[in-house]
């Protein structure tokens, strides 16, 4: 991984960059850094070993064909606009991916990117709470499938998981995939509680008039995707013709 390169291509300097070439997960090593690091500083690895993914899941990471990297945050916000962080970097890792790989990015509610039906990023943003559990801050985690796997994927994910390059060819598009994620980042995060994002989310919206289930631990719910509200609720129409907007679960499109 070239830091510098990354650092040259950045249009905002505030950013922190901090390499590892190994770790468990970005969100984990740098919430152990926290207290003692800016806002704004970046862990980028180029291998993890136990990348965490939403709901307890690992994302598979393996060495030198992704981008895995957090970003510590300190803002102070309200719970609920706190939640516009996950939905702001999937439009701003949708941007980068598709300038650089010249590829159609889309965003399935809430957090991932698909490229080609295929799912080539997962995004997670964790909260740091003080001892009264007031939110102080967030480790916004990216994970990017950049370049295929060698060996391919695993076994459980090779159906879904995709990339965006057969190899790198020593064009450095991991930097530059960086760069632009950090670059849009900047544009749009100083803004956060505007939603200046909302109107291209939902235009790269993968489900919207889809049938999809969404999945809970105790049960799924098949449903019709109408849209995503102002608050990125998902609004959806039941089998009875019942209407709902959900604040969770793990969505699967339904192939018809």
């Amino acid at each position: 991984m070239n830091i510098e390169l990354i650092k040259n291509n950045l249009i905002d300097k505030k950013y922190n960059l901090i390499y590892k070439e190994s770790v468990t997960s970005t969100n984990t090593v740098l919430r152990e850094l926290a207290n003692g690091e800016s806002e704004f500083t970046v862990l980028i690895s180029d291998h993890q070993t136990n990348g965490m993914g939403r709901k307890g899941n690992t994302f598979f990471s393996p060495e030198k064909t992704g981008i895995y990297m957090s970003i510590l945050l300190k803002p102070q916000l309200s719970l609920q606009d706190f939640l516009l962080i996950t939905p702001l970097s999937a439009v701003c890792t949708a941007r980068a991916i598709e300038k650089i790989s010249q590829k159609e990015a889309k965003i399935k509610w809430v957090n991932d990117i698909y490229v080609d039906n295929k799912k080539v990023c997962g995004i997670l943003a964790q909260s740091i709470t003080d001892t009264e559990n007031n939110i102080t801050g967030c480790i916004l985690g990216i994970g990017i499938n950049v370049c295929a796997p060698s060996g391919g994927f695993p076994e459980d994910i090779k159906n879904k998981a995709g990339y965006l390059f057969n190899k790198d060819e020593n064009k450095n598009l991991r930097e530059m995939i960086i760069a632009e994620v950090l670059n849009n980042f900047s544009s749009l995060y100083k803004d956060l509680t505007k939603k200046l994002f909302y109107d291209e989310y939902v235009s790269r919206s993968l489900i919207t008039n889809k049938t999809v289930n969404v999945i809970y631990p105790d049960r799924e719910i098949k449903c019709l995707v109408l849209g995503i509200d102002k608050d990125f609720l998902l609004d959806v129409k039941l089998e009875n013709g019942d209407n709902l907007k959900l604040d969770s679960g793990e969505v699967s499109l339904i192939l018809e």
